[in-house]
Protein backbone atom coordinates (compact mmCIF):
# COMPACT_ATOMS: atom_id res chain seq x y z
CA UNK A 1 0.00 0.00 0.00
CA UNK A 2 2.41 2.36 0.85
CA UNK A 3 4.36 1.68 -2.29
CA UNK A 4 1.46 3.15 -4.49
CA UNK A 5 2.57 6.47 -2.77
CA UNK A 6 5.85 6.87 -3.37
CA UNK A 7 7.06 5.36 -0.10
CA UNK A 8 10.23 3.15 -0.45
CA UNK A 9 11.22 0.24 2.11
CA UNK A 10 14.60 1.96 4.02
CA UNK A 11 15.85 -0.71 6.50
CA UNK A 12 14.42 -3.78 8.31
CA UNK A 13 14.68 -4.58 11.68
CA UNK A 14 13.60 -7.75 13.56
CA UNK A 15 9.98 -8.04 12.57
CA UNK A 16 9.36 -4.82 11.49
CA UNK A 17 9.82 -2.70 8.09
CA UNK A 18 10.60 1.03 8.06
CA UNK A 19 9.29 3.07 4.80
CA UNK A 20 10.99 6.13 4.21
CA UNK A 21 9.84 8.91 1.40
CA UNK A 22 11.52 12.46 0.48
CA UNK A 23 10.36 15.21 3.35
CA UNK A 24 8.08 13.03 5.27
CA UNK A 25 8.65 11.55 8.40
CA UNK A 26 9.45 7.35 8.50
CA UNK A 27 6.84 5.13 8.87
CA UNK A 28 7.05 1.37 10.98
CA UNK A 29 5.29 -1.56 9.95
CA UNK A 30 5.16 -4.50 11.57
CA UNK A 31 6.23 -7.69 9.40
CA UNK A 32 3.66 -10.53 9.86
CA UNK A 33 0.69 -12.22 8.18
CA UNK A 34 -1.75 -11.74 10.18
CA UNK A 35 -5.16 -9.29 9.74
CA UNK A 36 -3.78 -5.90 10.28
CA UNK A 37 -5.64 -3.27 13.14
CA UNK A 38 -8.16 -1.11 12.21
CA UNK A 39 -6.54 1.85 14.68
CA UNK A 40 -3.54 0.86 12.81
CA UNK A 41 -4.94 1.61 9.23
CA UNK A 42 -6.41 4.02 10.55
CA UNK A 43 -3.20 5.95 11.44
CA UNK A 44 -1.50 5.15 8.01
CA UNK A 45 -4.67 6.67 6.09
CA UNK A 46 -3.87 9.51 8.60
CA UNK A 47 -0.43 10.12 7.81
CA UNK A 48 -0.49 9.72 3.80
CA UNK A 49 -3.56 12.22 3.07
CA UNK A 50 -1.05 14.93 4.88
CA UNK A 51 0.30 17.26 2.59
CA UNK A 52 3.97 17.24 2.45
CA UNK A 53 5.39 20.80 3.68
CA UNK A 54 7.64 22.25 1.44
CA UNK A 55 10.31 23.69 3.89
CA UNK A 56 10.76 20.35 5.10
CA UNK A 57 14.26 19.72 3.35
CA UNK A 58 15.69 22.96 4.08
CA UNK A 59 14.77 22.54 7.94
CA UNK A 60 16.49 18.84 7.49
CA UNK A 61 19.81 20.42 6.10
CA UNK A 62 19.90 23.35 8.82
CA UNK A 63 19.21 20.93 12.04
CA UNK A 64 21.38 18.43 10.78
CA UNK A 65 24.34 20.45 12.14
CA UNK A 66 23.13 21.05 15.19
CA UNK A 67 21.94 17.04 16.17
CA UNK A 68 23.27 14.83 19.06
CA UNK A 69 25.04 11.83 17.92
CA UNK A 70 22.73 9.08 17.27
CA UNK A 71 23.52 7.06 20.69
CA UNK A 72 22.16 9.60 22.64
CA UNK A 73 19.07 10.04 21.20
CA UNK A 74 18.86 6.18 21.19
CA UNK A 75 19.58 6.33 24.69
CA UNK A 76 16.38 9.04 25.85
CA UNK A 77 13.38 7.44 27.19
CA UNK A 78 10.68 8.39 25.17
CA UNK A 79 6.77 7.87 26.79
CA UNK A 80 4.88 5.29 24.21
CA UNK A 81 0.77 4.50 24.60
CA UNK A 82 -1.03 1.27 23.92
CA UNK A 83 -4.63 1.42 22.94
CA UNK A 84 -6.54 -1.80 22.62
CA UNK A 85 -7.64 -2.93 19.05
CA UNK A 86 -10.83 -4.07 18.05
CA UNK A 87 -9.86 -6.54 15.01
CA UNK A 88 -6.24 -7.60 16.82
CA UNK A 89 -4.66 -7.04 20.28
CA UNK A 90 -2.89 -3.88 20.49
CA UNK A 91 -1.72 -0.90 18.86
CA UNK A 92 1.37 1.02 19.90
CA UNK A 93 2.74 3.88 19.01
CA UNK A 94 5.57 7.02 20.05
CA UNK A 95 3.45 10.46 20.19
CA UNK A 96 6.94 12.39 20.38
CA UNK A 97 8.18 10.02 16.87
CA UNK A 98 5.46 10.63 13.93
CA UNK A 99 4.98 7.26 12.26
CA UNK A 100 6.84 4.89 14.77
CA UNK A 101 3.81 2.38 15.73
CA UNK A 102 3.10 -1.00 15.37
CA UNK A 103 0.71 -3.59 16.32
CA UNK A 104 0.97 -6.94 18.70
CA UNK A 105 -1.56 -9.74 19.97
CA UNK A 106 -0.58 -10.15 23.59
CA UNK A 107 0.78 -8.23 26.18
CA UNK A 108 4.03 -9.71 26.99
CA UNK A 109 4.81 -8.57 23.07
CA UNK A 110 4.45 -4.57 24.05
CA UNK A 111 7.52 -3.85 25.66
CA UNK A 112 10.01 -5.96 23.18
CA UNK A 113 7.69 -4.41 20.00
CA UNK A 114 7.60 -1.00 21.12
CA UNK A 115 11.69 -0.64 22.18
CA UNK A 116 12.49 -2.21 18.60
CA UNK A 117 10.38 0.19 16.58
CA UNK A 118 12.32 3.26 18.43
CA UNK A 119 15.58 1.95 17.68
CA UNK A 120 14.57 1.24 14.01
CA UNK A 121 12.71 4.60 13.89
CA UNK A 122 15.52 6.87 15.13
CA UNK A 123 18.26 5.07 13.49
CA UNK A 124 16.32 5.81 10.10
CA UNK A 125 15.62 9.55 10.82
CA UNK A 126 19.00 9.86 11.83
CA UNK A 127 20.35 8.93 8.57
CA UNK A 128 18.02 10.55 6.02
CA UNK A 129 19.37 13.93 8.58
CA UNK A 130 16.08 14.35 9.91
CA UNK A 131 15.94 16.07 13.47
CA UNK A 132 14.79 13.50 16.23
CA UNK A 133 12.21 15.10 18.22
CA UNK A 134 13.35 14.77 22.60
CA UNK A 135 10.56 13.36 24.52
CA UNK A 136 7.94 15.31 25.71
CA UNK A 137 7.56 16.24 29.60
CA UNK A 138 4.87 15.06 30.92
CA UNK A 139 3.13 19.07 30.51
CA UNK A 140 3.63 19.05 26.99
CA UNK A 141 0.66 18.29 24.95
CA UNK A 142 1.41 15.54 22.57
CA UNK A 143 -1.84 15.78 20.26
CA UNK A 144 -2.92 12.46 21.15
CA UNK A 145 -5.39 11.61 24.12
CA UNK A 146 -7.69 8.37 25.13
CA UNK A 147 -11.41 9.05 24.90
CA UNK A 148 -13.92 6.94 26.28
CA UNK A 149 -17.30 7.00 25.20
CA UNK A 150 -20.21 4.72 24.93
CA UNK A 151 -20.84 2.06 22.60
CA UNK A 152 -23.23 3.92 20.71
CA UNK A 153 -21.62 7.35 20.22
CA UNK A 154 -18.78 5.17 18.92
CA UNK A 155 -20.79 3.21 16.44
CA UNK A 156 -22.30 6.83 15.31
CA UNK A 157 -19.05 8.38 14.87
CA UNK A 158 -17.68 5.75 12.43
CA UNK A 159 -20.84 5.69 10.12
CA UNK A 160 -20.91 9.46 10.00
CA UNK A 161 -17.11 8.98 9.31
CA UNK A 162 -17.85 6.71 6.69
CA UNK A 163 -20.28 8.60 5.02
CA UNK A 164 -18.11 11.62 5.05
CA UNK A 165 -15.11 9.38 3.56
CA UNK A 166 -12.56 10.04 5.92
CA UNK A 167 -11.06 7.96 9.22
CA UNK A 168 -12.99 8.04 12.41
CA UNK A 169 -9.94 9.96 13.87
CA UNK A 170 -10.33 12.90 11.07
CA UNK A 171 -14.19 13.05 12.04
CA UNK A 172 -13.68 13.05 15.49
CA UNK A 173 -10.99 15.53 15.67
CA UNK A 174 -12.84 17.81 13.21
CA UNK A 175 -16.10 17.28 15.55
CA UNK A 176 -13.84 18.72 18.74
CA UNK A 177 -12.35 21.48 16.65
CA UNK A 178 -15.50 22.82 15.76
CA UNK A 179 -17.24 22.18 19.18
CA UNK A 180 -14.45 24.01 20.98
CA UNK A 181 -14.82 26.88 18.25
CA UNK A 182 -18.36 27.20 20.00
CA UNK A 183 -17.84 27.02 22.57
CA UNK A 184 -15.30 29.76 23.11
CA UNK A 185 -17.71 32.26 21.37
CA UNK A 186 -20.43 30.76 23.86
CA UNK A 187 -18.01 31.92 26.76
CA UNK A 188 -18.01 35.44 25.07
CA UNK A 189 -21.22 36.20 24.77
CA UNK A 190 -21.84 34.85 28.23
CA UNK A 191 -19.23 37.45 29.41
CA UNK A 192 -21.19 40.37 27.20
CA UNK A 193 -24.80 38.86 28.14
CA UNK A 194 -23.35 39.89 32.65
CA UNK A 195 -21.67 42.97 31.05
CA UNK A 196 -24.70 43.67 29.90
CA UNK A 197 -26.52 43.12 33.12
CA UNK A 198 -24.53 45.01 34.85
CA UNK A 199 -24.55 48.37 32.52
CA UNK A 200 -28.75 48.03 32.75
CA UNK A 201 -28.28 47.76 36.51
CA UNK A 202 -26.63 51.12 36.77
CA UNK A 203 -28.39 52.57 34.42
CA UNK A 204 -31.57 51.84 35.90
CA UNK A 205 -30.20 52.83 39.67
CA UNK A 206 -29.42 56.06 38.01
CA UNK A 207 -32.49 56.67 36.76
CA UNK A 208 -34.16 55.94 39.96
CA UNK A 209 -32.10 59.02 41.93
CA UNK A 210 -33.58 62.90 41.26
CA UNK A 211 -32.10 64.79 38.25
CA UNK A 212 -28.96 66.61 39.36
CA UNK A 213 -30.59 69.95 39.22
CA UNK A 214 -33.56 68.85 41.52
CA UNK A 215 -30.65 67.27 43.90
CA UNK A 216 -28.29 70.33 43.90
CA UNK A 217 -31.35 72.12 45.39
CA UNK A 218 -32.56 69.85 47.46
CA UNK A 219 -29.24 69.82 49.01
CA UNK A 220 -29.24 73.58 49.18
CA UNK A 221 -32.79 74.05 50.98
CA UNK A 222 -31.87 71.00 53.11
CA UNK A 223 -28.55 72.82 54.41
CA UNK A 224 -30.95 75.96 54.74
CA UNK A 225 -33.21 74.30 56.98
CA UNK A 226 -30.30 73.08 59.19
CA UNK A 227 -28.99 76.66 59.19
CA UNK A 228 -32.06 77.68 60.64
CA UNK A 229 -32.58 75.62 63.19
CA UNK A 230 -29.10 76.10 64.65
CA UNK A 231 -30.05 79.77 64.72
CA UNK A 232 -33.06 79.34 66.61
CA UNK A 233 -32.49 80.57 70.54
CA UNK A 234 -33.18 78.61 73.27
CA UNK A 235 -36.74 79.57 75.09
Amino acid sequence: MLEAYSWSLDRTGGSHHLFKKRGERSISVPVHDKKVGRRYLDEIGERLGRDQSPETSLKTRVVSIMRLPVSDYLALRYPFTVEADPDVGYFISFPDLPGCMTQVEELDEIGPAAEEIRQLWIEAEYDQGADIPLPSAPGDYSGKFLLRVSRSLHRSLAMSAEREGISLNQYAATLLARGDAIAHVERRLDDLARQSERTDSLVARNEALPPRSFRAEWRRSRNGVEASVRRVPDS
